[in-house]
């Protein structure tokens, strides 16, 4: 395997190009083709309506407390996950909440949404065990991290290019390629664990077992669920945001995914990611005393979710 940086790219500031496969990965090139891989992002579960349905009404400055909450009762899991959350000790609530209406009144619109995307994906991520360098509902602490921090930091950043919520919903989904990569990572577990522990080599090998990595089947995952392009670019490009030289929100997602790992949230071990975190700190124009100082907001508001969905 070709050696690269942490970040994932050549010296050059380039994608690395991946060098001539050699052992186990050698073998295996060509095993798997695109058409299998987009049938298995086919046999997916779609993502419930209400998610969609949901975000549309919530993003209507129109929409009424009524029409959010009579689409939540049509989904029992949902009203179940609402309803322990507004009663969670985080909220205090003096009164117990059994009523939907009351729940998202005392909630908000912006973190009951925020409910309805994790558990939309919920049940997407619970496959995704045992899977080399992620713990126990690793994939899920990831991701549900990686939102958190990408909307906290676009709060306090004050990032413009999209609303608190939307990049709540692009972290969270930043890394939906390796779901229908998950049987896969099961076959090749032992390639995977002979690697050095640091994010580039996964891509890489991904890249040489696979013919592609876990970000082109992210996109091609954004488009079979027909998500807004502009998800399907932050999943896309999470891993290539520093090569393209780019800014913005791509860099504010890969920069949540960066500092995320990290720490090692969802990961069996923290990867070595502080250089990374730096470029793309700069490339989104977040000054590094404003990620310390979100820490401990951040801390709080993943507990919270974690605790109550």
């Amino acid at each position: 395997m070709s050696r690269i940086r942490l970040d994932g790219y050549a010296d050059g500031g380039q994608p690395a190009s991946p060098a001539p496969a050699t052992g186990p990965a050698a073998s295996l090139l060509g095993q798997y083709t695109r058409r299998e891989i987009e049938s298995a992002i086919r046999r997916l579960p779609p993502l419930p309506n209400t998610l969609g349905d949901l975000v549309d009404k919530l993003n209507n400055p129109d929409s009424s407390v009524r029409d959010i909450t009579a689409r939540i009762r049509t989904d029992p899991s949902l009203t179940t996950r609402l309803l322990r959350m507004a009663n969670s000790a985080f909220y205090g609530p003096r009164a117990h909440i059994t009523d939907v209406d009351r729940a998202v009144v005392v909630l908000g619109f912006r973190t009951t949404r925020n409910l309805v995307a994790a558990a939309a994906v919920a049940s997407h991520f619970a496959t995704f065990k045992n899977i080399h360098s992620f713990g126990p509902q690793g994939m899920y602490r990831h991701s549900l991290a990686v939102a958190v921090f990408c909307q906290t930091l676009a709060l306090r950043a004050g990032a413009a290019e999209l609303t608190p919520e939307e990049f709540f919903v692009a972290g969270l989904l930043h890394d939906i390629g390796r779901i229908p990569l998950a049987q896969l990572y099961k076959t090749h577990r032992r390639e995977f664990e002979a690697l050095p522990y640091d994010l580039a080599a996964l891509v890489a090998c991904e890249q040489e077992l696979f013919g592609l990595d876990h970000t082109v089947v992210g996109g091609m995952v954004a488009d079979h669920w027909k998500l807004p392009e502009i998800y399907r670019e932050l999943i896309a490009g999470h891993h290539t945001i520093e090569a393209t030289g780019g800014g913005g929100a791509p860099a504010l997602v890969a920069l949540a995914d960066r500092w995320t790992n990290g720490r090692g949230i969802g990961r069996t071990q923290p990867f070595s990611t502080e250089a990374a975190v730096a470029r793309l700190a700069d490339a989104a124009h977040v000054e590094p005393a404003l990620i310390a100082g979100i820490e401990a907001d951040f801390r709080h508001e993943l507990e919270f979710y974690l605790t109550t969905i």
